[in-house]
């Protein structure tokens, strides 16, 4: 992939020796077949010699996102879901996550009962969710992404960065069927997408799947 070959010519010596490796489901607690990310996810260092970028990347830091809640959204893609997480509270209104580094690839916004994912260095909007808000329950009935993305990846995205960003637990990613087992592929590709985020990725579903805070999800088999 040209991706792929983009990333690789711009890591360093030290990035390009990061490996990933396959999990068994006996070697893990979700009991699935997983790719652990986890040395791209601490070892690799994004960086950009585009001047605008990294001054869009500073600009937003300090951005409340409430120009999306009106924003014209013409989605390529609109797909129905039963998102829920247990929370303590609903969030309010206002950005409920912003990224303080540029290996951190998100931007997350709530206004109007809607969730707007954005990317963190060019502020670019990729997903909205629709929130239904029940006392200690964020529910998610709807995703539109300005993507067209195959096998409900928007839907498993956005789950997802509900679970990392939001909750800020380690939670299962899901990989990208058409990079199959390549796990040098699939590690570049999540780290492109979800920065130190992206620890554990699955071909499997990823929907439904729990996430942990204060366990290692490794096991000894």
């Amino acid at each position: 992939m040209n991706l792929v070959r983009r990333i690789l010519s711009k890591a360093g010596p030290q990035q390009q020796s990061l490996t990933a490796r396959w999990l068994q489901p006996s070697e893990n607690v979700w009991r699935l077949s997983i790719l652990d990310c986890t040395q791209f996810a601490d070892g690799m260092t994004s960086f950009t010699s585009d001047q605008q970028i990294a001054e869009s990347f500073n600009r937003l830091r300090t951005e409340s996102g409430q120009e999306l809640s009106n924003a014209d959204l013409t989605p390529r893609q609109s797909l129905r879901c039963n998102l829920a997480y247990e929370i303590n509270k609903q969030p309010p209104d206002g950005p409920v996550f912003k990224s303080r580094v540029m290996e951190e690839k998100w931007d997350i916004y709530l206004y109007d009962s809607n969730l707007y994912f954005c990317r963190s260095w060019t502020g670019e909007l990729v997903h909205r969710a629709a929130v239904e808000s029940e006392p200690k329950r964020l529910r998610i009935a709807s995703v539109q992404s300005l993507q067209n993305l195959p096998n409900n990846l928007a839907v498993r995205q956005v789950d997802f960065l509900v679970k990392s960003h939001l909750l800020l637990a380690v939670a299962l990613h899901p990989l990208l069927l058409e990079l199959g087992h390549d796990a040098e592929k699939q590690a570049l590709y999540t780290f492109n997408c979800f920065g130190c985020k992206g620890r554990y990725g699955t071909l499997e579903e990823t929907l439904g799947t729990p996430y942990y805070w204060n366990q290692s999800p490794v096991t000894s088999g």
